[in-house]
């Protein structure tokens, strides 16, 4: 447990976690032939992240004295709590697959002028929690009164994993149709190799997101309880 005196002492620590196993693994293969003047490239990559993880912020339970007499000390010894903090355990379990395909060509159209082109293919997937510990909110269902089946005494606009809609235990849906087109240009103007303009433009889709940042997600109601008590 933790104890925090007003004006006195702390003792004990709520800041801990039982384990934490983050795993991450992938796959890639590129390919390269030359054709003439071109230079063509073909590729593909997977990996695979995982997190797995128990905290307990207010597990082992919090109590802070100190608010009833004035004096701190006066209230520990008087045995006077003023709050008591305690929830579950929060755990996180989170995977999500990260993959794209790609096709280039590095054409050099003259001496002094060489192009650069391609297109990569990359989905998102979105992450995915195993414990099905996550919800949706909708402003609109919300106005509407439409409550969820699956967890009927939540508030209007709330959907969980199992209501219909709901993009399995990800919460969105995962984007099949995002092609980046890539091109650039070299131009060497002298033809002497010690100048060089370059110009070149792209379309990027960025698919990571922190996983760390979903540990509030699923420690809320219904899947955890909170409770912090005052006097």
């Amino acid at each position: 447990m933790a104890i925090t005196v007003n004006g006195g002492f702390t003792a004990g620590n709520t800041a801990n976690s039982t384990f934490e196993h983050n795993t991450s693994f992938g796959i890639n293969e590129d390919l390269t032939m030359i054709r003439g003047a071109h230079q063509l490239g073909f590729g593909a990559f997977f990996a695979r992240t995982i997190e797995w993880k128990v905290g307990n912020a207010f597990s082992t339970g919090n109590f802070t004295i100190g608010n009833s007499t004035g004096l701190g000390m006066a209230d520990f010894f008087l045995g006077i709590v003023s709050q008591f903090r305690q929830a579950n355990p929060n755990p996180l379990n989170l995977n999500q697959n990260i993959g794209s395909l790609y096709w280039q060509d590095i054409w050099k159209v003259t001496p002094k002028l060489t192009m650069t082109y391609g297109l990569k293919w990359n989905p998102y997937f979105g992450l995915a929690f195993q414990q099905g510990d996550l919800y949706n909110f909708s402003l609109s269902r919300f106005y509407e009164g439409q409550r969820s089946t699956v967890i009927p005494s939540a508030p209007p606009g709330f959907t969980y994993p199992g209501d219909p809609g709901f993009p399995g235990k990800s919460g969105i849906h995962s984007r099949w149709g995002y092609v980046d087109p890539r091109v650039g240009l070299a131009w060497d103007p002298f033809g002497d190799g010690k100048t060089a303009i370059r110009v070149s433009g792209g379309i990027a889709h960025d698919t990571i997101i922190k996983q760390d940042i979903h540990l509030n997600t699923s420690s809320v109601l219904p899947f955890r309880l909170s409770v912090t008590l005052t006097v």
